[in-house]
């Protein structure tokens, strides 16, 4: 099954390392409690419903690494999907200089994080790319009451069978500095799509060459909740 880290770790990669779940379970079940560090680590091969990659309800900071080609999976005929192909935080989640591509879900194709959970995502050469997501949220899905800041972030060649090919937001996330290219969305918001109140402050972020059949660039969504500003 999954690596369960329920205590304080700190993992570093020497060389070229890589762990590599094979389709037989999720990478990493970090718990409620546990602080860890995974230091210049490839993330692949895992499958899951919640977090293929990597599940966070603790407090997990990545220095460098990618996650990439983990599979959200989910049991037919019962009602739901999976979410966070790469990773899945409701807890505090930073990543400094990591990579997160080619993962796919139903949800947060890349990744996935939920209130109250944080992402903190900076560093050199940040990037989202060429994750999938099945319905919302291909590079990114931030849900109601969770927060993103982003810096200097790359989110790039995305894709969403619904909304928010690169971004898809119910929370608050602050953007700065950052690039949001060539995602699309197969109905609203290939760049990013705001629903339920979200809050979304983007200063020097580009959005460039993303397509939907409705704002291809940013999307605001019908039905909110609360003040939505972008």
């Amino acid at each position: 099954g999954d690596l369960d880290l329920t205590e304080d770790a700190i993992i570093i990669g020497v060389g070229a390392p890589f762990i590599d779940a094979n389709g037989i379970d999720r990478v990493f079940d970090i718990q409620v409690g546990a602080t860890v560090e995974i230091h210049t680590m490839l993330i692949r091969g895992g499958e899951a419903t919640i977090g293929a990659g990597i599940r966070n309800e603790g407090t997990l900071t990545m220095y460098g690494g990618v996650v990439a080609e983990n599979t959200g999976v989910f049991p037919e005929g019962i009602m739901g999907g999976s979410i966070g192909g790469g990773i899945f935080s409701d807890g505090t989640l930073v990543l400094e200089g990591t990579q997160v591509r080619e993962n796919s879900a139903d949800h947060g194709g890349g990744i996935e994080i939920v209130g109250p959970g944080t992402l903190d995502m900076s560093g050199g050469s940040p990037m989202i790319h060429d994750n999938i997501a099945h319905e919302t949220g291909g590079g990114l899905a931030v849900g109601t009451g969770a927060t993103a800041t982003l810096t200097g972030v790359e989110i790039w060649r995305n894709e969403a069978g619904y909304d928010g090919g690169g971004i898809f937001n119910g929370g608050t996330i602050t953007m700065n500095q950052g690039e949001v290219n060539e995602n699309t969305s197969g109905i609203v918001g290939g760049g990013l799509v705001n629903y339920f109140g979200g809050h979304v402050v983007a200063t020097e972020t580009r959005f460039e060459e993303n397509t939907a059949d409705q704002g291809g660039a940013i999307h605001f969504g019908l039905g909110q909740v609360g003040p939505a500003q972008v």
